[in-house]
């Protein structure tokens, strides 16, 4: 009797152990699925940020945001601003 009352007990522990494994394998596999979109995310923030960078780096490119954010305008060209 205490014999099957100490195997019943020891089954009921390795089940227990078995089932917090189980729930931390579960959690640890969406924070691995969190952390995966959030790389991807991340990564494609890096890709954009170094196309504006490489883009900066471009004579064109600075000519064009002088002229529409500051009004520049080369010498002997007649600027025209359009009222709405």
């Amino acid at each position: 009797m205490l014999r099957n009352l100490l195997v019943f007990l020891l089954i009921l522990y390795f089940l227990f152990l078995i089932h917090q494994d189980w729930l931390r394998l579960t959690s640890l596999g969406q924070e691995n699925l969190r952390t995966a979109s959030s790389l991807a995310q991340e990564q494609k923030l890096n890709k954009n940020l170094r196309t504006k960078i490489s883009l900066l780096k471009t004579d064109d490119y600075i000519e064009d945001l002088a002229r529409e954010r500051l009004g520049l305008i080369k010498p002997g060209e007649m600027a025209i601003k359009i009222i709405k």
